[in-house]
C-alpha cells in the first residue's frame, strides 16, 4: 500500500470520482455530492490522503481542512472490500507529526471506527444530537491533542 497527498495528483476530476466511488460503496447514497468532493479538494486549506493498492488502485482515502494548529478530519472511508486491513489506521498515521488539535466527527453507532479512534488516542468531548440521517443517528465529535 502507498499513501499520497493529493497535492500530487493531475486529475482531480478522475480522484473526486474515484472518492465519491468509495463513498457510494459505503453508504447507500453518498454522503457527499461529487461536486463537494472537487470543490474540498480545490480549497487551499484541505489535503486529502490516498491509499492505493499494489495495482496503483484507489482503496482510502482522509480529507483533512488545516487551520493554524487545529486540523479537522472531514472524512475518511476505505473501499467496502478493503476494509479491516489496517488502510483507515495507516490514513490516521499521516497525521502522527502534525502538531496541535486533531478532530473528528463518527457516527454513534459506527462502533469499529470508534474503536480504532480510541486506539489512537481520540476521545469523546462532545455530542450533536440527530445530526445523521438514514438511519438518524447522533454525531459523536472526538479530539486528540499532539504537541510534540
Amino acid at each position: 500500500m502507498r499513501i499520497k497527498n493529493n497535492r500530487l495528483v493531475a486529475n482531480c476530476n478522475a480522484l473526486a470520482k474515484e472518492i465519491y466511488n468509495i463513498l457510494s460503496s459505503n453508504y447507500e447514497k453518498s454522503p457527499w455530492t461529487l461536486k463537494q468532493i472537487k470543490d474540498d479538494m480545490n480549497l487551499p486549506s484541505s489535503l486529502y490522503f490516498l491509499a492505493y493498492d499494489d495495482k496503483k488502485n484507489l482503496v482510502g482515502f482522509m480529507a483533512t481542512v488545516q487551520v493554524v494548529d487545529e486540523t479537522e478530519i472531514t472524512n475518511i472511508a476505505v473501499s467496502s472490500d478493503s476494509q479491516r486491513q489496517g488502510i483507515a489506521e495507516a490514513l490516521l498515521s499521516q497525521l502522527n507529526e502534525r502538531q496541535g488539535i486533531l478532530f473528528l466527527e463518527v457516527r454513534e453507532g459506527n462502533f469499529p471506527a470508534r474503536r480504532l479512534y480510541q486506539k489512537l488516542g481520540f476521545e469523546e468531548f462532545n455530542r450533536r444530537k440527530s445530526y445523521y440521517s438514514n438511519p438518524v443517528e447522533d454525531a459523536l465529535l472526538m479530539k486528540k491533542e499532539q504537541f510534540l
